[in-house]
Parts: structure tokens; C-alpha cells; sequence
């Protein structure tokens, strides 16, 4: 579930702002923003979207946290026995934003051996 700040950061990105707690009535907007203050229905109508790209992001952290764990298996000492399932296996890793249309039902390949 996304909070109010996540959503404002998502929808607006390039404003200032402070929120404290989750709360609307506490959301306060900078004179200097370009855009104009959002309505709590503005925000609370880009929460699904903003929701999606939150999971998209712990996704693709998860994703790069996986191919960190493995970049030993492509240097040059590394052992040959299994390095062509590696190689797959981390290709197979950076194609899973592209390959999954949802981010709830990501199937994360097989580390190999």
C-alpha cells in the first residue's frame, strides 16, 4: 500500500512539499512548485498507478540485487563449469520487467548450481 508521499513523489516529482503522517490536512505545498497544489481525490486517483510503479521498483531492486549477487560468476577467473547457465540465468534476470506484465506474478528464473 502506498502512502500519500510516495504517490505525491510518483505524480509530482519536481514540486517541494511536506506531509506528516499520512495525513491531507497536514500537506502543505511550496509557493515556488510549477504545478498547482493536488486535491486529495487527485492524489488518492493516482494511488493505483503509483502502486504499480512502487512494485515495479522493488522488482527491479530485487532484480539488481540477484545480478549483483552473481556478477562473480562472468569474471574472467571465475569457474568454467557452469558459467553458460549463469550467463543465461542473469540475461534471464535483466528480461524480467520486459517478461511479466504484472509485478505480483513475477516467477524469478533458477539460480543454477
Amino acid at each position: 500500500m502506498v502512502t500519500y508521499a510516495q504517490i505525491i513523489h510518483y505524480k509530482w516529482p519536481k514540486n517541494s512539499w511536506k506531509i506528516d503522517e499520512d495525513d491531507y490536512s497536514t500537506f502543505s505545498w511550496m509557493p515556488s512548485n510549477i504545478d498547482s497544489k493536488p486535491t486529495e481525490k487527485e492524489i488518492i486517483e493516482a494511488k493505483d498507478e503509483a502502486d504499480i510503479f512502487y512494485q515495479w521498483k522493488d522488482v527491479r531492486n530485487e532484480r539488481d540485487k540477484l545480478l549483483r549477487n552473481s556478477d562473480w560468476t562472468q569474471l574472467a577467473d571465475a569457474p568454467k563449469k557452469n558459467k553458460a547457465k549463469w550467463k543465461k540465468y542473469r540475461q534471464d534476470l535483466r528480461e524480467v520487467p520486459q517478461f511479466f506484465e504484472d509485478p505480483d506474478f513475477v516467477m524469478w528464473p533458477d539460480k543454477p548450481e
